[in-house]
């Protein structure tokens, strides 16, 4: 019996339990109040990630959250953004996953915000 035939009869063989913390984080008021509040106290990035010099600046010991400032005039000008994911290896085809102008991943485990200048409303 193939996976695809065993999941369709007896459901999914994997359960999967999630725990969410600070519910009243996930309501768009407050999500934005967060956005700002940790870009606000991130450190800023000058280096661009396409240098050998940006892995460095997140060893064992700089877990700080930074930002990483980069050109965009329009919500529809991703020139720069795909540039910057093909630096970062993951999806660089089109821009997806945004939020106004802003990307927010974990690099080495380190939270990142990429931000749009002069679009996004976090610059």
């Amino acid at each position: 019996m193939s996976y695809d035939e065993l999941h369709v009869r007896k459901g999914s063989i994997f359960i999967l339990y999630i725990n969410i913390y600070l519910p009243f984080s996930l309501k768009q008021e407050a999500y934005e109040k967060l956005l700002h509040d940790s870009i606000q106290s991130s450190r800023a990035l000058k280096d661009s990630p396409c240098n050998e010099r940006f892995e460095a600046l997140f060893g064992p010991r700089n877990r700080t959250p930074s930002s990483l400032y980069i050109r965009m005039e329009s919500e529809k000008d991703f020139s720069t953004w795909l540039a910057v994911a093909k630096c970062f290896k993951i999806w660089d085809l089109d821009a997806r996953g945004f939020h106004r102008g802003m990307w927010r991943l974990l690099y080495k485990g380190v939270p990142l915000f990429i931000i749009g200048v002069p679009y996004s409303e976090y610059s």
